[in-house]
């Protein structure tokens, strides 16, 4: 008898046989035995196909099925690394439906979901509970996701949770929802003190919301007038005189009823003129003011301030450093207290003595503090360059601006303040601003301060290269001749895709090879934009839009440029086949185009259920 050759083939669902019961007549050539086993569970069937043949000569069928069950596995383990990547503009199409892998991918590289938005017929962008989970894992999701969503109180309040950024891109009365709304502010407060003239909330609302955070009374135009209301909110919320209007801040009578309701009220309304650099107003406050805060932080009506006291003057402006503007002239030159008053307001340098602006360790670390404390140092603290120094690498360098004219003119200090912050360049002297080294120095920071350059360095190439290389923008604030050099144009998308609103090729010249190197160089460098294709539509001429050779070559670069071409070609099923081959970036999804990426990207490989 010859050699036998046994395989077993174990399927654990009975319909992977198609449901043939235990005893179904099997037709087997009459040299191959069969046998089969029972088992207790109907769902397990073990067939032994055993080979009793003398034929020795290769199986060409076996050997087919060996080679494509080798290609599938070889093919699966290709899809799961690809499901492992990082995609820029777009999601293959393999992936599109594949929500544990967008999740994943929101979590890892905190984006995606916009990606869902340019495939229409995408399931996973109309599930309400996939929608939820990407909010939750990414609250500025909530900018991509399908916009009936987007009014969905459920996912905004679920997106302003993990971020309250989120709200600015909730629409309709979701926006103005006061759970939503007091969600906000209970976790960024400041964002709302920022935007909250984009908020619709009505009077009521705001009224409920304030009670919890002051805030809200932003939202109303009567509440924020309504003395009475204010000191209401005072006495529990201090900060509340912040969101007052101006008129009431500005009502030093109304401020000392607010103090002497709660002293904390004083700090916090001089921390916001100091940050709005109201100093006038600061000047303004008298020590009534400050006798009624301190009465109220002291619980006694009978308290008084004594200014000339050392003792009671270092426990004021401890408190509040402007305090430091009613001390007897004596205690003004005390160093003790005046670093106590600028350790507290770093601007209430302002009140010390002419000496003690004048002293190095005492300025030094009041514009450590705040940087603004500097316009208040002698004028020759302003003029030294050994002090300049001194500063800049140890302050914030906007401090640059606040230094004498000479030393606005010093290369030295003035390359240093800008290799820090590009933009003090709009300070430096003129003939700095025409210095190469300079404003090299200073674009390659920040590109945006190429505006402050002088014309002639603006029609320097280098010059204009490192700004745009930094921040596309810069561009703007180029030479006209060198706005349209192609090569400057190539790095300035690449740092800020926007501008190719600003450029259109009737100004370049119609250049196939260069529209081409542009759309490569963004894809290449995983540049993308959300508004990236209609950037290209501007950019490009209609013509070439239409241009269907043109939109071959460049598809086969690259499948996403199929979402910049005309209606009529992005219809053309070569070319939506090509942009499939190349990386699977399809417009619309279909179960046959996901076939045909499956069978010509992995092999076939069957992945089961996703």
């Amino acid at each position: 008898m010859s050699k036998r050759d046994r395989l077993e083939f174990i399927h654990s669902n009975v319909n992977h046989v198609h449901d043939l019961p235990a005893h179904s007549t099997i037709h087997i050539p009459k040299n191959k035995h069969l046998k089969t086993t029972h088992h207790s569970s109907i769902h397990e069937t073990i067939i032994i196909l055993t080979d009793l043949s003398s034929n020795h000569h290769p199986n060409t069928l076996q050997q087919l099925l060996q080679h494509k069950f080798s290609m599938q596995q070889l093919g699966k383990k290709k899809w799961l690394l690809a499901r492992e990547k990082k995609y820029d503009g777009y999601i293959p199409i393999e992936f599109l439906n594949d929500r544990e892998m967008i999740l994943h991918h929101i979590r890892k590289y905190g984006y995606g979901m916009e990606y869902l938005r340019f495939c229409s017929r995408c399931d996973l962008l109309l599930d309400k509970q996939f929608t939820l989970q990407v909010v939750r894992t990414n609250g500025q999701q909530l900018d991509h996701v399908f916009e009936p969503f987007k009014q969905d109180t459920e996912i905004v309040l679920a997106a302003v949770q993990q971020n309250p950024n989120a709200i600015f891109y909730a629409t309709g009365s979701s926006r103005n929802d006061p759970q939503i709304v007091e969600a906000v502010l209970d976790r960024h407060e400041e964002l709302l003190e920022t935007y909250w003239y984009t908020f619709h909330i009505n009077d009521e609302m705001a009224r409920e919301l304030a009670k919890k955070n002051a805030a809200a009374i932003r939202f109303s135009n009567w509440l924020k007038k309504d003395k009475d209301y204010v000191l209401k909110l005072v006495k529990n919320q201090p900060r509340a005189i912040c969101y007052a209007c101006t008129e009431l801040k500005n009502d030093f009578e109304f401020l000392k009823q607010v103090v002497s309701c709660n002293g904390h009220a004083l700090k916090y309304l001089l921390v916001d003129w100091t940050k709005n650099l109201n100093f006038e107003c600061v000047d303004r406050c008298s020590k009534e003011i400050f006798m009624e805060a301190f009465k109220h932080l002291n619980n006694t009506k009978n308290l008084s301030i004594d200014w000339t006291d050392i003792k009671i003057m270092k426990q004021v402006v401890s408190e509040w450093g402007y305090a430091l503007k009613h001390a007897s002239n004596e205690l003004k030159n005390n160093y003790d207290l005046v670093l106590t008053a600028i350790n507290c307001s770093a601007c209430s340098l302002k009140y010390a003595s002419d000496h003690l602006k004048n002293d190095k360790t005492l300025v030094l670390q009041a514009v450590k503090n705040n940087h603004n404390a500097m316009q208040f140092a002698s004028q020759n603290l302003k003029n030294s360059k050994t002090f300049a120094m001194q500063v800049l690498k140890n302050a914030n360098a906007c401090v640059f601006q606040y230094f004498s004219d000479a030393l606005k003119g010093d290369r030295d200090v003035a390359e240093y303040a800008v290799s820090r912050q590009g933009q003090l360049l709009e300070y430096v002297s003129q003939e700095l601003k025409n210095d190469f080294l300079t404003v090299f120095t200073a674009v390659s920071q920040n590109g945006r301060a190429l505006r402050d350059a002088s014309n002639n360095l603006k029609q320097d190439r280098n010059i204009v290269r490192a700004a745009v290389s930094q921040n596309g923008y810069a561009l703007n604030y180029a030479s006209e001749k060198l706005k349209i050099d192609k090569d400057l144009v190539t790095f300035a998308v690449l740092t800020y895709p926007e501008i190719l609103r600003m450029i259109s090729l009737d100004t370049l010249g119609l250049d196939h090879e260069f529209v081409l190197q542009v759309l490569c160089t963004l894809l290449d460098h995983s540049v993308f934009h959300q508004s990236f294709p209609t950037l290209m539509n501007h950019f490009i001429l209609g013509e070439l839009m239409h241009d269907r050779e043109f939109m071959l070559r460049a598809i086969r670069e690259n499948g996403r440029v199929l979402g910049m071409a005309s209606c009529k070609i992005r219809q053309d099923q070569e070319l939506i086949l090509e942009a499939l081959k190349n990386n699977g970036f399809v417009e619309k999804y279909s179960k046959e185009l996901y076939q045909l990426r499956m069978e010509q990207c992995y092999y076939g490989a069957y992945l089961g259920k996703i």
